[in-house]
């Protein structure tokens, strides 16, 4: 049984549960005061999910972190 799953709110995909929520950030409590701008949970942007040591796996699923024995050959 597959994992795999595409974010609502942004599009991608992700290897696995796991990966999705660690590209989730925020707090999920509701603000008191309006947030104009949206809600307080969001997605994080590819370069934060990079700075984070999230990777895209050969099959195009965003994954938690690299596998070690392929960080050597890439």
């Amino acid at each position: 049984m597959s994992d795999r799953n595409t974010c609502p709110t942004c599009g991608l995909r992700f290897n696995s549960t796991a990966a999705f929520a660690k590209h989730r950030v925020g707090d999920f409590s509701k603000s008191e005061k309006p947030r104009p701008y949206g809600p307080v949970r969001r997605c994080m942007t590819v370069a934060e999910m990079e700075e984070r040591g999230m990777s895209i796996s050969s099959a195009g699923y965003w994954i938690t972190a690299a596998y070690e024995r392929f960080k050597e050959s890439a």
